[in-house]
């Protein structure tokens, strides 16, 4: 279906440019994760996610799969120039550097909690 769309959409429009947005490291697995990741790169586009929006996020996250919600995110080899990463509130100088070493770039939200 986001293939579809992005197919439909892509040099259609100077005001539309499609993008895939995946809501979270915690709600998708890295399958889904990776494979709106590949649909990104096939065609040049933005790829998007929540990540480290809230302490129980961060919380669950290492507990569940041993990362934090961005190490679980560049595990799954979807961090690079072509990223951007809503909020990043809860995140540590291992999580910065990995952004910064990607490239990915954030859109912070400080009030999240």
């Amino acid at each position: 279906m986001a293939h579809r769309f992005c197919s439909r959409w892509l040099g259609r429009s100077e005001r539309i440019r499609p993008s895939v947005f995946c809501h979270a490291p915690y709600t998708c697995s890295a399958k889904t994760l990776s494979g709106a990741k590949r649909i990104c790169k096939a065609s040049g586009l933005l790829f998007q996610v929540h990540a480290a929006e809230t302490r129980w996020e961060s919380e669950h996250v290492r507990a569940v799969h041993g990362a934090s919600p961005v190490g679980l995110l560049a595990r799954a080899g979807v961090l690079d120039e072509r990223a951007l990463l809503a909020h990043c509130v809860w995140v540590d100088a291992a999580d910065i550097a990995l952004l910064a070493g990607h490239g990915a770039r954030v859109s912070h939200n400080p009030r999240a909690t």
